[in-house]
């Protein structure tokens, strides 16, 4: 079971150490920047709409996808 583990623990840090590379490198991958993360909508009575956009932008050099998106 050691040698398992030493295994594992190899791997993870060849994994981690081409990751690495590949983002010094400049490998192209999408980034998401947003232009604020919170947003105080005060106090709101009951039955009224609240809405608010947030805007953001691809900051990376490739495309970004945004996919299954769920509101809370």
């Amino acid at each position: 079971m050691p040698d398992e583990r030493k295994l594992y623990m190899v791997c993870g840090l060849i994994w981690l150490t081409a990751f690495s590379l590949l983002q010094a490198q400049g490998v192209p991958s999408p980034q998401i920047e947003f232009k604020e993360t919170e947003f105080d909508f005060g106090l709101i009575k009951e039955g009224d709409k609240a809405t608010h956009t947030y805007k953001f932008r691809n900051a990376g050099t490739d495309t970004l996808r945004i996919e299954k998106v769920h509101a809370s």
